[in-house]
């Protein structure tokens, strides 16, 4: 599955098994995030408007918080056309809005909009849905992006610009902060919007990828240096080990592709490792690469991963 963004009837019907999750009924929300007429009444929105929902990515593996799009015609969402938001714990979302606004001035990260938050006493609510979260919504910036994983086998991505941009943004955040959660789809790759939109839906595209910037994206984990009780070193050390081990699953996920991912990701193994060790290399030079606590039976990728590691303590 590649598809990552669904319309949200189709997503609801394709995923019903998973409904709770799609639909944030697990969340006590300021308006219903699924729903086209509660959606327009908060927004205030005469226009239609199309609602579309994280679906599973490569590998099935779901999102830890909903999210979702929302695009009109007119720029009708806070001048916009096109919003992002996410539901999750209040906390966590005040969070993150604090943390995007202090690592915007350093680093790209999507622009946050505002925080949508429960106006009404809800505690009626909280007692008929004791399991619940009292959540609010974080409304920012849609960013059209792939993932670094994604990017890294797209032969239309020149891999010496993708390594550059990435490693410069590493650096850049590393001066004032660290994620502390910083898988590979949370290094996005910015490309022209129509160009995600045919990566996104799978479409056959044949023109040379160009990356327009790299953004760092679900930031509600990150700490400033000032906060870190332990060393900054380790901190940096956890997002570098996050990011490969992240990697090298996605990666190894997509060793055997069939059918359709055929068709779309025609870059052979040996390549895609080629790339990888790119990268790795990078990395090394600039961090301390520790192992990976990872299992992952039968995969090249990992082989590769610990045949660089063992060399690089050899020299």
């Amino acid at each position: 599955m590649l598809i990552i963004w669904l319309p949200i009837n189709d997503a609801l019907e394709k995923y019903k098994q998973y409904r709770y999750l799609i639909s944030a009924l697990n969340y006590i929300t300021p308006f219903n995030p699924v729903s086209e007429r509660a959606v327009k009444q908060h927004f205030n929105i005469l226009n239609d408007i199309e609602i579309f929902v994280q679906t599973p990515n490569v590998g099935d593996i779901w999102s830890t918080h909903p999210s979702y799009r929302y695009v009109t015609s007119l720029n009708q969402f806070y001048g916009q056309k096109l919003i992002f938001c996410k539901v999750s714990d209040e906390k966590n979302v005040l969070r993150e809005l604090v943390n995007l606004k202090m690592m915007k001035r350093n680093i790209s990260v999507p622009t946050p909009i505002t925080m949508i938050e429960h106006k009404n006493d809800i505690s009626d609510l909280k007692e008929m849905k004791p399991n619940s979260h009292i959540a609010a919504i974080l409304v920012e910036e849609f960013i059209d992006s792939i993932s670094i994983g994604r990017a890294l086998i797209e032969e239309r991505i020149d891999i010496e610009i993708l390594i550059k941009e990435t490693i410069n943004i590493l650096l850049k955040m590393h001066t004032f902060c660290t994620h502390r959660d910083l898988k590979q789809s949370h290094i996005r790759i910015c490309l022209d919007p129509e160009d995600c939109k045919s990566l996104t839906f799978g479409f056959k595209i044949e023109n040379e990828l160009i990356i327009k910037n790299v953004s760092i994206i679900d930031v509600e984990t990150a700490k400033m240096n000032y906060e870190l009780s332990e060393k900054i070193e380790s901190g940096t050390t956890n997002d570098i080990k996050q990011l490969i081990v992240s990697l090298t699953g996605y990666l190894s996920s997509l060793e055997h592709p069939t059918g359709f991912l055929v068709k779309i990701l025609p870059m052979s193994l040996e390549k895609k490792l080629k790339r990888f060790g790119m990268l790795l290399d990078a990395i090394s030079e600039e961090y301390i690469i520790p192992p990976p606590n990872i299992r992952i039976s039968n995969s090249k990728t990992l082989e590769f991963l610990l045949e660089f590691l063992d060399k690089s303590q050899r020299k």
